[in-house]
């Protein structure tokens, strides 16, 4: 396939189309969209595709049929198509670090509709200006307007860290969404996408009849690609993938998804591919971290900083159906918060529970998440973690686990004292990172029917058996898990077992002692 046929970085549906890329059809969501209610919210991780479904729907609404030729929805609507005034805003066009930026850009997008219907001077203010807007459009065409606002939480989201800021913002978007209300006669469809999820009644300010879809099993795929779609869209560029590194067709469609797939939005469980990321993928035929790579998550290391979470317990981490659905991204729970961000998707759904078990999505998430956690967590250089991991994983190989235990005293010394948080977790968080890093099997906190081993760690050779104490003893580590028969479960693996009983000092903030057995 031609490289320019691949519709990477493109978010303009006329562009895509015009240019003769491919298009994964979704318009017969859309039509399944534009028939039902008249106000919707979708959250979708970033670069998942919102704009490009935004941009679809400001062409279906100004009546551009000649670009639906051939697609679901040219078929799903035969008859003639209603032109409809379309208010499109795109609020990911800043970066939101000033108290002028929200204002400048509304502004910036309502100049460039009262060029086209006028304006009322007597309208001041963005809200006064925005239903002002609506008013003329519905006058001047005789038809109800439909309202797009792409990324709408941008203006909040990208500054957490500045609390007066994001009020100021909230409140401006509060009375900003908050004109639709009146106005609700002469709307056709709104729809609001962004990342995070911001508490509907503070934000859309009287918009009670809003659908969210987020979770909807009707437009669960409305976004991403699905199994069958990579396949119908994508089989000549995968087979081309394989071919550049050596594989067969079957091995490069198991490597994409183990790699970007394993999206769920509904309890339905249907796949979702990452659609940035398989792109990339089959443009440049690597597998690499593309989307992680495409922007740091500083905003879930935000959410991190705030919370006490346990690493461990976040893959399989269980949440209540009514908690996911109202959660705020703004107050810091870390759960929710990675899964509307995309660190996190759906594993299952306990309908007796009302209660969905999230997971990592797949190896790209997993492996980003902690090499970009690590440094956070640590206080470290992005690159001293990365070159401690690599030296790590050479000892575990050579089975020099000594060695492993005296470079991570040292890593732990070299913390910054106001990183301490003086706690068995704060110990353990690090050394579930650096383990998943190594590439091998680990598990903390793992059950066993005597109790939890703080830490499994394996090698295709080696079974580590690891017991921490805080201003224990190593000898008390040891000891538990001789008592508790923490190595039992292994016995029947065929490997070896090694016994590892640790001792963290809090007054020097690293290990202490450390023995090891077997």
């Amino acid at each position: 396939m031609k490289i320019s046929e691949y519709p990477l970085g493109i978010q303009s549906f006329r562009e895509l189309r015009s240019n003769g890329c491919i298009y994964v059809d979704k318009t017969a969501d859309i039509y399944n969209l534009v028939s039902g209610t008249k106000y919707y919210f979708l959250s979708r991780p970033r670069r998942f595709g919102k704009s490009l479904l935004v941009s679809t729907l400001e062409e279906f609404f100004s009546g551009n049929r000649e670009l639906f030729k051939g697609l679901a929805i040219d078929s799903l609507m035969p008859e003639e198509w209603e032109k409809h005034p379309v208010l499109h805003f795109d609020l990911s066009r800043q970066r939101y670090t000033s108290p002028g930026d929200l204002p400048d850009i509304l502004n910036e997008i309502l100049c460039e509709y009262e060029r086209i219907y006028g304006t009322d001077g007597t309208q001041v203010s963005d809200a006064q200006r925005f239903g002002g807007l609506i008013d003329r459009a519905y006058e001047q065409t005789g038809k109800s307007v439909v309202v797009l606002v792409d990324e709408y939480d941008v203006p909040i989201i990208n500054c957490l860290e500045d609390a007066a800021l994001m009020e100021e913002n909230r409140k401006l978007l509060r009375g900003f969404y908050g004109v639709m209300k009146s106005r609700d006669a002469k709307l056709r469809f709104v729809l609001l996408t962004g990342v995070g999820k911001l508490g509907k009644l503070s934000v859309f300010s009287g918009l009670n009849n809003i659908r969210d879809i987020t979770l909807d099993r009707t437009f669960s795929t409305i976004c991403g690609i699905t199994e069958d779609e990579l396949h119908r869209y994508f089989d000549e560029g995968i087979g081309e993938l394989a071919a550049a590194n050596g594989r067969t067709t079957d091995e490069a469609y198991r490597n994409l998804k183990l790699m970007y797939d394993g999206y769920h939005f509904a309890e339905d469980l249907t796949d979702i591919y990452n659609p940035f990321s398989i792109l990339n993928c089959l443009v440049s035929r690597k597998l690499r971290p593309y989307w992680f790579e495409s922007g740091t998550p500083t905003h879930l290391l935000h959410v991190l900083k705030h919370s006490r979470e346990d690493l461990a317990r976040l893959n399989g981490a269980v949440i209540a159906e009514d908690m996911l659905n109202s959660a705020d991204v703004i107050r810091y729970q870390p759960v929710p918060f990675m899964f509307y961000t995309g660190y996190l998707t759906i594993q299952s759904y306990n309908e007796r529970r009302q209660a969905y078990t999230l997971r990592y999505p797949n190896h790209e998430v997993e492996q980003g998440f902690l090499r970009n956690l690590l440094p956070m967590i640590s206080s470290k250089d992005s690159l001293d973690t990365s070159n401690f991991v690599l030296d790590c994983c050479d000892m575990i190989d050579e089975g020099r686990i000594d060695d492993f235990m005296k470079a991570m005293k040292a890593f732990y010394a070299g913390i910054p004292y106001e990183m301490e948080s003086r706690n068995e977790f704060f110990y353990q968080n690090i050394m579930y990172c650096i383990g998943k890093l190594l590439g091998f099997y680990v598990q903390a906190e793992y059950r066993t029917s005597a109790g939890r081993i703080d830490l499994v760690l394996a090698n295709p050779q080696t079974i580590y058996v690891i017991e921490f104490k805080l201003d224990g003893t190593a000898e008390e580590a040891l000891t538990q898990i001789e008592s508790k028969d923490y190595a039992l479960p292994f016995a029947l693996d065929g490997r070896r077992v090694v016994k590892v009983g640790a001792n963290f000092d809090s007054s020097t903030r690293t290990l202490d002692r450390w023995i090891i057995a077997g």
